[in-house]
């Protein structure tokens, strides 16, 4: 299987998904794209079959560098080159925000670029870094999207619950213009600002619930169901996965004061997505959690939902 990261940098230090060429300076979006193997573009290219036959309605999206074929889209399609859809992410710098990676997944079918607000915002009693995530796809399967990842600093798992009533990503306007790069700007932070202060109420609801060993092998049993008699068992690799997720309630020391909460668990369940799950491979694993903090853990959105359920 082909790796999913294709080229990377990180600022510093390598984040928890062991991914990255480490960077001293903290770039611009220009430079982020040059350290990133970013400063490529796409074209837009006939289909034509095998017997000289026009493709009509639709044209594939191919890579200038090596002439890799990104994706087929249809005509309508309109290419968003790495460099427009990253260079007004720039007007962030003058609110203090830090880029921390940018890379190429998926042979360049999907570009991102991660920036770090300047400060840590306080949540449940922990300093808790919050990431803006730029990424675009150029195999036609995703618009230019913006994504909030808050990771918990003590233990460095990342957060990104499904809330029912705020929206961790949206779809980010390209505009052209220096004054509508900068209210697009300025929408990212409040737009940002208001999900971590949705987390941080919901973190404090969670909290106050209390959630103990009988609730979290519940969780587990849900989140990795037993087999009835008549169905056939798990197989090793699951059974691996459920001991794991069960044991990350009772090994973490780092859960502090969120322990017996639901709060804890939810972070317990966090911690399992971003070091244990899938058990295999390790670059395999770091991959998943690159894809994972772009998009959020099905599987950390599956126990939040439930722990909700539970608690009404």
């Amino acid at each position: 299987m082909a790796h999913e990261v294709e080229s990377m940098f990180s600022y510093r230090e390598v984040p928890w998904h062991g991914l990255g060429t480490l960077v001293n300076e903290a770039p611009n979006a220009a430079e982020a794209l040059r350290l990133a193997g970013l400063e490529w573009s796409v074209r837009s290219e006939h289909l034509f079959l095998a017997n000289g036959q026009e493709v009509v309605g639709y044209r594939a999206n191919v890579r200038d560098r090596d002439g890799e074929i990104l994706g087929v889209v249809s005509d309508d399609y309109r290419v968003v080159q790495n460099h427009e859809a990253f260079e007004w992410v720039d007007h962030l710098l003058g609110f203090g925000v830090r880029y921390e990676t940018a890379g190429s997944l998926r042979r360049g079918k999907r570009v991102f670029m991660c920036a770090r607000l300047p400060e840590p915002y306080t949540i449940a009693g922990d300093a808790t870094d919050v990431f803006i995530t730029f990424s675009n796809a150029h195999d036609g399967t995703a618009a230019l999207r913006v994504a909030i990842s808050p990771v918990r600093v003590v233990c460095m798992n990342t957060l990104n619950a499904a809330f029912r009533r705020a929206n961790r990503q949206w779809s980010a306007r390209h505009t052209q213009s220096i004054q509508e790069q900068m209210a697009e700007a300025r929408r990212t932070l409040q737009l940002t600002e208001g999900y971590v202060q949705q987390l941080a109420t919901e973190a404090d609801r969670l909290l106050a619930i209390p959630f103990h060993d009988g609730d979290w092998t519940k969780l587990v049993n849900h989140l990795f169901p037993t087999p009835k008699a008549d169905e056939p068992p798990l197989s090793e690799a699951q059974e691996t996965r459920r001991l794991a997720l069960q044991a990350s309630w009772y090994l973490r020391d780092d859960l502090g004061n969120i322990r017996d909460t639901a709060w804890g668990a939810l972070n317990a369940v966090a911690w399992y997505t971003t070091h244990v799950d899938p058990v295999p491979v390790t670059a395999r694993r770091s991959e998943r959690a690159m894809t994972e903090f772009l998009d959020g853990s099905p599987l950390l959105a599956q126990a939040y939902s439930w722990i909700q359920d539970q608690a009404q």
